[in-house]
């Protein structure tokens, strides 16, 4: 039996799931293997209810038969050594699947047999994921494809103002035509001798409503206690040159002692934002805490990317934006946020196709908080789920009075939402 090669070390990912073996393997299990395989991968525990030892042998080798089968999964992405027989049962450790086959899906079709890990649990995926994995499995980054756009979308004074903030940084542009710097930096291409923007060119340079019109996914929004920016607005440009200039300004004013990692974070995030679905790339900076989202997770996984991975949506809008902030990955960007006394948190949401990074200062002085903050701070301790309705009916609190006493516990840096309003959960620091 041949099974995919050199993957040795596995990290066990997100997590495990446990379910009994009776009659026959349950569904279930291909629905745990889809999950795995497409959400960083993980260990699924097969636990004998059965009268005779031979039923985990039987049930081992049904796995290895579906394995192969195209009507049960679409792909195989086990080793022999990942199916281990167990007093009890066997575990199977699923790893995470390259994006070249992603997404990995149960049954005859991907839309209705995609499942991912959501809050430690089994999902369906939703069409919007699914299409964006599809995309990745298809190449690498297309944003340096050239569009059908006329170049006159380029916004000249957007690309003079870039080029100036480049040339106090030490680049040597001068003597570069505005078209010689749109072709060496990927924004525009060559097509059949006429001249055009690239994607990432029409995404950096044009407006929101061009950039938008291709991209529907594409939204750019920063806000902090003094500013709000947002490309929907119609009074600047929306291209991610601008808000990238008028955002690094905001960071180095706000920010100094983490202003350089904190901008490796932002490109980060444009780089690997999927620009085709979601709600595109946001940037917070309220009470100390920096949080950037962005829709699209990390191509080349989590871990990969920590170490250094650079498997880019979009590597044109990276390399440019390199060019007035140095990025040197996501790895090094967290540890000179770490070595700075601050704290970062990675939230990669599998199900809904969201990355979020938190950044806040790790033991910082915090406020006195009164006995009802303490008492909510408390029962969260206790219950990491629970809703603002259910504290509300604890603490004989109106939901208001809730909301503000939790908004100043994350602004104080006692407490973090990991995850979605409606289906994350608290994390009290």
């Amino acid at each position: 039996m041949r099974y995919a090669e050199g993957k040795a070390s596995r990290p066990e990912g997100m997590g495990t799931e446990s379910m009994p073996l009776q009659n026959c393997l349950p569904l279930k299990f291909w629905e745990n293997y889809s999950a795995f395989a497409n959400s960083g991968g993980g260990s699924i525990r097969v636990v004998n209810k059965g009268s005779f030892d031979s039923d985990s042998d039987e049930a081992m080798d049904d796995i290895r038969r579906g394995l192969f089968d195209r009507s049960v999964v679409s792909s195989n992405i086990l080793m022999e050594s990942d199916i281990v027989k167990t007093p009890d049962g066997f575990n199977v450790k699923v790893p995470s699947a390259e994006r070249c086959v992603r997404p990995v899906f149960i049954g005859d079709s991907c839309e209705t047999g995609t499942f991912v890990r959501s809050e430690g649990k089994t999902v369906r995926c939703g069409s919007e994921i699914i299409r964006s994995m599809i995309r990745d499995s298809m190449g690498p980054g297309s944003d340096t494809e050239p569009t059908c756009l006329d170049i006159s979308i380029i916004r000249t004074d957007s690309v003079k103002a870039f080029r100036k903030s480049l040339k106090s940084k030490g680049h040597i542009w001068e003597g570069r035509s505005d078209d010689e710097f749109l072709l060496l930096t990927s924004s525009a291409a060559d097509s059949n001798g006429w001249l055009r923007p690239t994607n990432a060119g029409a995404v950096l340079f044009s407006d929101y409503y061009t950039a938008s019109s291709a991209f529907p996914g594409y939204r750019l929004r920063y806000w902090d206690d003094e500013k709000y920016l947002d490309s929907e607005d119609g009074r600047w440009t929306g291209n991610i040159a601008d808000y990238y200039l008028e955002v690094s300004d905001a960071i180095d004013f706000r920010l100094p002692e983490i202003s350089g990692p904190a901008k490796e974070l932002i490109i980060n995030a444009l780089a690997h934002s999927d620009f085709n679905f979601g709600d595109g790339v946001s940037v917070e900076l309220t009470g100390g805490k920096l949080t950037i989202s962005n829709s699209g997770i990390f191509r080349a996984g989590r871990e990969q990317s920590l170490k250094g991975a650079k498997d880019r949506r979009n590597p044109a809008v990276a390399k440019l934006l390199s060019l007035a902030s140095p990025s040197r990955g996501l790895g090094r960007a967290i540890s000179e946020i770490d070595a700075a006394g601050y704290e970062a948190i990675i939230e990669e949401d599998h199900r809904y196709g969201t990355v979020k990074v938190s950044v806040f200062g790790r033991g910082a002085p915090r406020a006195e908080r009164g006995p009802k903050a303490e008492r909510i701070l408390e029962a969260i301790s206790s219950d990491r789920n629970v809703t603002v309705g259910q504290l509300s009916e604890m603490m004989g609190l109106s939901r208001r009075q809730v909301e503000r006493h939790i908004s100043d516990l994350k602004s104080d840096g006692s407490l973090v939402r990991i995850g979605s309003r409606r289906s994350g959960s608290w994390k009290v620091l």
